[in-house]
Parts: structure tokens; sequence; C-alpha cells
């Protein structure tokens, strides 16, 4: 099996932790060069290296030569091993929330003794990210949404899931200004495992239902508040996105945010076909709203049988009325 990409990534990784040690621009230019022409390379690394011709790789020197080949005969490369214990414990997936970078990982590392995304949490939810220089408000909150995505990719069993939902969606039937509350995503699709819960909401005063969610006392941190979409994270790690929706979009919002991406990529196709517009606002003649109040609407609208949500992950369950 070729080693191209685990050698490419490993030369990523050692630019990486060069460029967070604040090592000199042009080596750490030097193994992104590398790495890049060896995720590209045609011939099997392995079978360049048994012939001695790691060196005739463009952008590939006598030094990093010999740490490929280090690699490849005893599958560590000592050079960025030591590098690493000048770095955080979980540095590689520090550097993977998005707008850090290895830089300001390595700041929060030496000023606030950021090890893990755990660390990483704490110190943004106490205030102390925003204090440090180069940083600020802004920064804090978009590295707290930045990390709610990550925590949302690991998912958890529909059981568990449910329950949150469920929670959720009780509290907001008793307010007087929801009008209509649903599940929504894999959860209404009712998926064995869920990566986050999406909740649609009808609400005649927005703003009132968005100060309610985010003072529920599941909520562990908000990271996003908008009159058309709130997310947070609730106590378990799990991401809540609750999205607000108009009264008479009800129909066509619960289907495009139900998904799947297949049913809906589909149902647009059906539309299209037929001279139509599909969106998560209704169906569409030009700038004519065929049909968007009900789910039942926008699929006899569309000369289709209604298809329950659980049965909406491919294609292969859209029939025609006739």
């Amino acid at each position: 099996m070729s080693k191209n990409a685990d050698v490419a990534r490993l030369l990523q990784q050692v630019a990486d932790a060069l460029l967070a040690l604040g090592e000199d621009a042009f080596k750490v230019r030097a193994y992104k060069t590398a790495s890049q022409t060896i995720e590209v390379l045609d011939e099997n690394i392995q079978d360049v290296h048994r012939r001695n011709a790691l060196e005739e790789i463009p952008g590939v020197g006598k030094a990093i030569s010999e740490k490929i080949a280090q690699y490849l005969d005893t599958g560590k490369l000592s050079y960025y091993e030591g590098l690493k214990k000048k770095l955080p414990k979980d540095f590689e997936q520090l550097i993977q929330v998005e707008s850090l970078g290895p830089k300001k990982v390595y700041a929060v590392y030496k000023k606030l003794n950021v090890n893990t995304l755990k660390d990483l949490e704490n110190a943004c939810l106490t205030g102390k990210v925003r204090k440090l220089s180069g940083f600020g408000e802004k920064s804090q909150a978009k590295i707290l949404e930045n990390l709610g995505r990550i925590h949302s990719k690991q998912r958890v069993p529909y059981e568990t899931a449910h329950a949150v939902a469920q929670k959720i969606v009780s509290k907001l039937e008793k307010q007087r200004e929801v009008k209509r509350v649903s599940k929504a995503g894999s959860l209404r699709r009712k998926k064995k495992t869920i990566g986050d819960v999406d909740i649609l909401v009808v609400s005649a005063n927005p703003k009132k239902t968005v100060d309610f969610l985010v003072r529920l006392p599941w909520v562990k941190h908000v990271i996003g508040k908008g009159p058309k979409k709130t997310s947070f994270q609730v106590k378990n790690g799990l991401q809540v996105d609750v999205r607000l929706v108009n009264e008479d979009q009800w129909g066509a919002a619960l289907v495009y945010f139900t998904g799947s991406k297949a049913h809906n990529i589909e149902l647009r196709r059906i539309a299209q076909g037929q001279g139509l517009k599909l969106n998560e606002y209704g169906l569409f003649s030009g700038k004519k709203c065929v049909a968007s109040k009900t789910e039942e609407d926008l699929y006899h609208a569309l000369g289709l049988k209604f298809v329950p949500p659980e049965r909406r992950e491919t294609r292969q369950f859209i029939e025609s009325k006739t």
C-alpha cells in the first residue's frame, strides 16, 4: 500500500509545528512544498526510496529526504517527535479549529496553558481568550462556534438526541408566542445516530423565543444567536440548531430542513423538470408561490405521493400520485 498520503500529511504537520514555533518562513515553506508535491506524486514513494531517489522529487532536498527515509524505514520521525514536545498535547486537533491556526494555538498554549480542545473551550467560556493580544471578543466567539461544529460531528444514539430535543420542544410548546414547533433533520428521519439536533419554530415574537431558548437550564454555551437561527451546545456536548421560519412557509421549511440531502436533490430535480423552483421558502413558478404551507401541499403540487420523514434517506421512495 502506498505511503504517499501518510508522508504528505507528516510533512504538513512538521510545517505546522515549525510555523507555531516561529521558525524561519523559508523552512516552513520547504516542508509545505514537499508535502504538496508528494501528495500528487504518481509513483509510490516507497519505490522511490528503494531506488535511493527521494532527492529527485521536486522540492525535496537532502534534509527532507533523510527525514522521509527515516519515517519509511521506522514508522516514526524523531525530528517531529522533538518538535511536539514544545507544543500543546493535542496540537494536531487544536489546529483543526477553523480560524485558529498554528500560531494562535501556540499563543493560547503558552499564555493560558491550553493543551486540549476542552482546555480551549473552558478558556473561551471564562473569557480568558478574548483578553489575549490578537484575539478579542469576536475571535473568541468564532472559536466557540467552530468548536461547536467539531462537537456536532461526534454522533450520539437516537435516544440521547431525542430526549434532549423533546425537553426543548416541550418547553417551546408552552410559550404563548410559539405557534408551531417540530423536530427536523436526521432526528425527524429517526436515524440510529444523530450529529446535532434540528428544531423548527414559528413564533409571533422571534426575539422573545430566542431569549427564552438561550436561558434554558441545559444550555452550556451559545454558539450563535439571531432572528432566523440560534445555535447552542447543551451540557452533554450535543449541538442544537433552532430555526425560526414564517408560518406560511412552514411546509417547505420542514421538507428542506428534514432532508435527507439526496431526497431534497431529487425533489429539486423533479421541480426543475416541471419548470418550477424549490427551496426552503416554497415551490415557485416564476415569482408565484405554488405551495409552501404544508409538506403535503408541496408533494402534491409536484404530482407526488407524500413521503414520511423516516423514508426520505434516498430517492427510491419518491412516487407519482398516478
